[in-house]
């Protein structure tokens, strides 16, 4: 996600945000104020798109719409596409002052009321701003700074896996074409069956999102503990504290983190 982060990291963290990027549409339905919303924050995003991207007028035009879309719920909607865009191309060393604002947003997002797969990524987004070239610090500071990351982490993972984020991804299931008429004897009951693979599709997609996002936490937190000074056991503290009825999740991430370091070891 930024320059100098371990490469395995880099490269999970894209794949699964871009992967999450992917099966997100917007609904056809624009009398919903919450979809109009969503809608004008896309065409904000779209009008600022290009290399030489002035975030500064994003953030402000998004800023804007706060006027009319004031509610708790459509402010953490605005705070978070400001994170998005502050955080999604990735930072140059800890002085780029892109972090600042990323941090910040996610932060003013995480106060507001936010659809589940949203508050998950900006956990994900808040600790992975936090740790930028977490290798260029002083080991005094990196832990200090550790600590206060993984907890942010870990809360992220938490709603994920409240929420059934699955550990597999499932293949998407099948939605039909159907060409029949109105008058059809046979046509309520073609309507039922479409509507229902239609409900199991969205449903597969909420799933996928939250299997996304699942594997981006997972990867921060064994990325964080898998580093010098290695201190499994306060990561493992820090887990089973956070992640109450979770314990095999638990089992799992520690076997990662042991796995992780064993394989530096051996190179």
């Amino acid at each position: 996600m930024f320059k100098g982060y371990d490469l395995k990291c880099q490269l999970v963290l894209a794949v699964a945000l871009l992967s999450t990027i992917s099966i997100t549409g917007f609904s056809m339905e624009v009398n919903d104020p919450n979809e109009i919303l969503q809608k004008r924050l896309a065409e904000i995003s779209v009008r600022n798109k290009g290399k030489e991207t002035d975030l500064t007028k994003l953030e402000t035009d998004c800023l804007a719409l706060i006027q009319d879309y004031n509610s708790p719920a459509q402010k953490g909607k605005i705070y978070a596409e400001i994170a998005k865009t502050y955080s999604k191309k990735g930072f140059d060393g800890r002085n780029d002052v892109r972090i600042t604002k990323a941090v910040n947003y996610c932060k003013k997002a995480l106060e507001q009321p936010l659809d589940v797969i949203t508050a998950c990524e900006m956990h994900g987004r808040l600790t992975d701003s936090m740790i930028v070239s977490f290798r260029t610090l002083p080991q005094s500071q990196f832990v200090e700074l550790r600590r206060e990351a993984v907890v942010f982490c870990l809360n992220g993972f938490k709603i994920a896996l409240d929420n059934n984020a699955p550990k597999e991804q499932q293949p998407s299931p099948a939605v039909g074409i159907y060409n029949i008429e109105p008058n059809d004897p046979d046509y309520k009951k073609v309507m039922e069956k479409y509507q229902a693979e239609l409900a199991d599709q969205k449903k597969w997609e909420f799933e996928s999102k939250l299997y996304f996002q699942r594997q981006v936490l997972t990867e921060l937190c064994v990325c964080l503990y898998s580093h010098k000074p290695y201190d499994t056991d306060e990561l493992e503290k820090f887990a089973r504290d956070s992640l109450r009825g979770h314990e095999d999740v638990v089992d799992e991430l520690m076997a990662k983190v042991h796995e992780r370091i064993s394989q530096q070891g051996n190179k």
